[in-house]
């Protein structure tokens, strides 16, 4: 058969029909007509031999599974599909009306186009927010295209573009609403040098939270940051993200954690520095929190700075490269500790791959792969492996003596198996 032969034959009787006139008396239920019976699900039936008119819907596929869905001659309102609306469809056009009133739209579109209602991509983000709540976040999507502009973020508001590489904002985006969350996804922020902006800034007197989805961050400004953490920040690199400045001066690094503000690396995140000056950090932590996991693969090409008592983590594999004569990929100062479960792979390029001050601490435990040459001798070194150790208290207990528990799961695990039926 042909294309329009299969349609006719195979998919128009599947499509819903309206039943009215001479066929439509009495109760469709019990009617013997072919055309009632076999009416597909989703068929109106407007039964117009009595008064006021009965309107039926079929709601499944059997011959009596049609359902009184309005009377009345008025103010009739029959579903073209009921699947269009939650149970159970209005049946009058005031109920329909009603119900759609109250539903207010959670998707805002952005394009520079005069049929747009937005006139920036700030009038779409605070649209958004007005509508959006925790249990709904609305979605603010970005046209394909470069955008010259600054963004200030909304809570419960989802930042969208088409992809990293067809959306990019050139601007700051910042976000420093109180107890808020937002998300940005899909797009690039490039912020250029004569622009002398900071590329993404978050800040809160309370707690903020900002997560980024498949998002590069470019920063061409070597007098300013790519990402600023400050107080009250909570930033989370979920995946498919990168990240990189041309800092020239030291006291700037590309990703700056400052007053206790906390960042997360999730899973295939990139930090780096493209040029060599000495001094210049990929990573500053001041007094905050930098955790890797669970998934890994992260890179951080420059050095990582800990100051005043911050904390780095890492479940999983991390790699640390410095580049410059005589650096070392990691600096511990003021009591901070930096502690490895995972992975952990370092290139430096000074007389230490850790180096830090009295009172700072390295743990560590050593997995095949990782890569470590030698910790300052003023860092204090914690072995790691003894989170990991099992040391049974009856060791007549085991088969085989676990040493790990790791082991020790692995031979339970084996004796569960031979138990089951």
């Amino acid at each position: 058969m042909s294309a329009f032969e299969d349609f006719v034959n195979l998919e128009l009787p599947k499509r819903a029909v309206t039943i009215k006139g001479s066929i439509a008396t009495g109760d469709p239920n019990l009617s013997s007509l072919p055309e009632v019976n076999f009416a597909p699900v989703g068929s109106m039936y407007f039964q117009e031999d009595i008064v006021p008119r009965k309107n039926w819907a079929k709601l499944g596929p059997e011959a009596d599974d049609w359902s009184v869905v309005g009377e009345g001659a008025g103010d009739i309102y029959s579903p073209l599909d009921l699947r269009d609306w939650a149970s159970p469809a209005p049946s009058t056009i005031a109920g329909a009306l009603d119900r759609l009133g109250s539903v207010r739209p959670t998707i805002f579109y952005y394009v520079e186009s005069d049929a747009c209602p937005y006139a920036t991509i700030q009038d779409c983000v605070d649209a958004a927010a007005l509508v959006a709540t925790v249990e709904q976040p609305s979605l603010a999507i970005i046209a394909s295209g470069t955008f010259s502009q600054d963004v200030e973020l909304k809570d419960n508001v989802i930042l969208q573009g088409q992809g990293k590489e067809s959306t990019t904002i050139n601007g700051q985006v910042s976000f420093t609403t109180d107890w808020a969350s937002a998300i940005i996804k899909s797009l690039s922020i490039v912020t250029e040098a004569l622009d002398d902006k900071v590329s993404l800034y978050v800040q809160s007197a309370n707690w903020i939270q900002l997560s980024l989805l498949s998002v590069d961050i470019y920063q061409w400004s070597n007098t300013r940051q790519a990402v600023i953490g400050d107080t009250g920040a909570d930033i989370t690199f979920l995946d498919d993200c990168y990240i990189v400045g041309v800092s020239a001066t030291p006291s700037i690094p590309v990703v700056d954690l400052q007053n206790g503000a906390w960042i997360g690396l999730v899973a295939n995140v990139a930090i780096g520095l493209s040029n060599s000056t000495p001094g210049v950090f990929a990573v500053r932590i001041d007094g905050g929190f930098f955790g890797i996991g669970p998934t890994g693969n992260c890179v951080i090409d420059g050095s990582v700075e800990l100051l005043n008592f911050a904390f780095m983590s890492s479940a999983i594999k991390i790699t640390l490269n410095e580049y410059v004569a005589s650096r070392s990929p990691l600096v511990l100062r003021n009591g901070s500790i930096a502690q490895f479960y995972g992975q952990l792979v370092m290139f430096g390029q000074g007389t230490y791959d850790v180096v830090g001050d009295a009172g700072t601490e390295f743990r560590y435990h050593a997995i095949s792969g990782s890569s470590l040459s030698k910790v300052d001798p003023n860092v204090s070194i914690t072995d790691l492996p003894s989170v990991f150790s099992f040391v049974p208290s009856v060791p007549a207990d085991w088969d085989s003596l676990p040493k790990s528990i790791s082991d020790a799961l692995n031979e339970l695990a084996s004796r569960v198996r031979a138990l089951e039926p």
